[in-house]
């Protein structure tokens, strides 16, 4: 759905929570929205994969800035690519403080680290 771009009526929402300096979150499909709406054409972000954006929206504003990691927090701008649940939602709870830091580190190794026991 959102690599169509059916949503046209988030456009000034984004917009508006941007300016305002509310975080916004986009994993998978979304970010191809804040890419072709030129959200993220100032701030590092990632998405399914560059060739991914490239393919569905061609070069954007900001493709310059891309980086090839799971998910990406940049001046209240989270994203992340499909497979990266926990990356984004970690950088979406440290974005809001949620947590202090070593507590967040823990939250985020207790889902990522194989051996539970070690996270306790």
């Amino acid at each position: 759905m959102w690599e169509n771009d059916p949503v046209m009526d988030l456009l000034p929402v984004g917009g508006k929570f941007i300016d305002l300096k509310i975080p916004v979150a986009a994993i998978c499909g979304p970010t191809v929205f804040l890419a072709r709406h030129g959200f993220i054409e100032n701030v590092a972000h990632t998405s399914n994969g560059r060739n991914y954006l490239k393919n569905l929206i061609g070069e954007y504003r900001g493709n310059d800035l891309y980086v090839n990691q799971p998910s990406v927090s940049s001046e209240g701008i989270i994203t992340a690519n499909g497979i990266a649940s926990v990356e984004f939602a970690r950088d979406i709870l440290g974005e809001l403080s949620i947590y202090e830091e070593d507590t967040l580190k823990r939250w985020y190794d207790f889902f990522k680290t194989p051996n539970l026991n070690d996270n306790l």
